[in-house]
């Protein structure tokens, strides 16, 4: 997902930076035209600059892509979450790849730049470089923009909503994504012009034609903020969406977590069932409920499934029914998400274990089941007493509740003795769980940003990019300015402030 993200903002730098180039070089091409030239040869001519230029930065791009990785590798050991220690692979079939993929994005982000380059007309040579540089926003452009909005608005409030699907939102939200860089020219004039009312108030001359400048080409100053918005977009999205995973797997502590502590298989695959027993024979312990993961076969698809004691989990944890009840689980039943469409009462095949199908009814149905201290969800749970005897039973973690009268301390104390010698098992009570899911959702947040930045950067170097060729392509203009009286530090002025309000 990022690298596409950073392939589609350095798309949109090359499209605006060979528009700017195509529009300062209208003479040159016009005259081109002029002394014999089809529109062929001149879309010929720009397409190869552009496949020149894809060839250098793929080259760069490269190079630059295995300094990265190295550098990625050196800092997620530097904050305990290293790679597997193996040396850097660098396969011929990335360098291509990134070649050809390299390649193709200039020329076609340089297609519609070199098609307007070919159909200039031969007059266009007596005109200035920057005469007609207004863009004109095309009625296909705006058709598309508004039938790709409208079904974004669809995916986005209506089907994705109601079903809850990831792809459906993701889609929805490429969608909205580009039907803003579609439309952006449209409403880029009137948003350029009301931002900028401030500044012309506050910085006079130099905000009145930073003002005037960035109005002036609604199609370059959108395509422009089009790249730092889809990456200041992609981080605003990931800071909400791991805010919204912290916060509600933090109120599945505090309102669904029933017990005072927990045992944790550390390398989340699971601790023999023995740690569980021993932890049940502590003074003063009151319920011990245990839950493993296992592979099911669910109507012949392949199911994260949670082994509980649906006796005695209840007392510990509590699991969102939705309809139906947990009870039946010891009779062979199953519970299921709602999100499998599985209706209540249905009778599905169920293979657990590689041991043969068996049909088993559905008698709950449930949320998406995420019990604290693990990194998994299951969409299906099955009591313990119908995997006995298929293998050797792994817990993946353990709920302890304290009798009342007992001392809480004590038993502390006992569960942290059964897993002394045990690595592969932590005792957490509900502080520590809390204090695990802000860490591990911190090293998320770390690590995906950072990847996110990259892109950010790209737009930066965009903006940048686009303000400086617009200085060049001004350069006259500046000039005249600067013999009638503007000084050195107005220029600078505008220009900074032209880039505030793009």
């Amino acid at each position: 997902v990022f690298a596409v993200v950073a392939l589609l903002v350095g798309a949109i730098i090359i499209f605006n930076t060979f528009g700017i180039t195509v529009a300062q070089r209208t003479r040159e091409l016009a005259l081109m035209q002029a002394v014999g030239a089809d529109g062929r040869q001149v879309l010929s001519a720009v397409l190869a600059e552009a496949a020149l230029i894809g060839v250098i930065g793929s080259a760069l791009g490269v190079g630059v892509g295995i300094g990265t990785a190295i550098g990625l590798r050196e800092l997620l050991a530097f904050v305990a979450q290293p790679l597997p220690a193996t040396g850097l692979v660098v396969a011929p079939r990335t360098a291509v790849i990134a070649f050809a993929i390299g390649i193709a994005v200039t020329i076609l982000a340089a297609l519609a730049p070199a098609l307007r380059a070919s159909r200039r007309a031969p007059v266009d040579a007596m005109r200035s470089a920057s005469a007609g540089a207004r863009t004109v926003i095309s009625t296909a452009r705006l058709t598309v923009g508004m039938l790709v909005g409208g079904l974004s608005a669809s995916l986005l409030i209506g089907t994705g909503l109601e079903r809850g699907s990831l792809v459906t939102f993701a889609v929805g939200a490429a969608a909205l994504t580009l039907a803003v860089i579609l439309l952006s020219p449209l409403v880029a004039g009137p948003l350029t012009a009301m931002i900028g009312m401030p500044v012309r108030a506050l910085r006079r001359l130099p905000g009145l034609l930073a003002r005037a400048n960035a109005v002036r080409n609604p199609g370059r100053t959108a395509a422009t903020a089009s790249a730092l918005l889809i990456g200041l977009g992609l981080v605003t999205f990931v800071l909400i969406l791991v805010s919204s995973f912290r916060a509600s797997l933090d109120r599945v502590i505090v309102e669904q977590f029933r017990a005072d502590y927990q045992l944790q298989a550390v390398d989340q695959i699971g601790f023999p069932h023995a740690v569980t027993e021993r932890a049940r024979e502590i003074d003063g312990v009151d319920v011990a409920s245990a839950a493993g993961v296992t592979r099911a076969d669910v109507d012949g698809a392949a199911r994260t499934t949670f082994v509980i004691d649906s006796v005695t989990l209840p007392d510990v944890y509590d699991v969102t029914v939705v309809d139906g009840r947990l009870d039946g689980l010891a009779d062979g039943g199953i519970a299921v998400s709602r999100t499998l469409g599985i209706p209540l009462g249905a009778q599905v095949a169920v293979r657990i274990d590689g041991a043969g199908a068996a049909a088993r009814p559905v008698v709950a149905l449930t949320d998406d089941v995420h019990l604290p201290g693990t990194t998994r969800v299951a969409r299906v749970l099955i009591d313990a007493s119908v995997t006995e005897g298929a293998t050797e039973r792994q817990d993946l973690v353990t709920f302890v509740k304290v009798a009342p009268s007992a001392d809480v301390a004590a038993v502390r104390a006992a569960l942290d003795d059964v897993v002394t010698d045990r690595p592969d098992v932590r005792v957490a009570d509900t502080g520590e769980l809390r204090a695990q899911v802000r860490e591990q959702t911190d090293r998320l947040l770390g690590l995906v940003i950072g990847l996110v930045l990259l892109s950010v950067i790209i737009s930066v170097v965009g903006v940048v990019n686009a303000l400086g060729l617009s200085v060049v392509e001004r350069s006259g203009e500046l000039g005249l300015l600067q013999e009638l009286g503007m000084s050195r530090r107005q220029a600078r002025q505008m220009v900074r402030w032209e880039s505030v309000i793009i």
